[in-house]
């Protein structure tokens, strides 16, 4: 599995798993991190790698503040 692929799958799999933690729906996190609901499923299914600017709005939506949590939430560990 190449880095990018990688990264999709871990991304996809702690987002689902911190959003279900907050225990919110997509469309509740959609609607904090002022993106559409269709681009957060597309990511939940690795199906899309999200900008950075839409990394920033979902982890502001989840509450998560500063770019070292932004990126261990996230990339580094393997919440799954």
């Amino acid at each position: 599995m190449n880095l990018r692929k990688e990264r999709r799958y871990v991304l996809k799999n702690n987002l689902k798993a911190i959003r279900k933690n907050h225990r919110l729906t997509l469309q509740e996190l959609a609607n904090r991190s002022e993106i559409d609901i269709t681009t957060l499923q597309y990511i939940e299914a690795g199906k899309r790698n999200p900008s950075g600017e839409v990394m920033l709005l979902i982890a502001k939506g989840l509450g998560i503040e500063g770019k070292k949590t932004f990126w261990n939430l996230f990339y580094l560990e393997k919440r799954f």
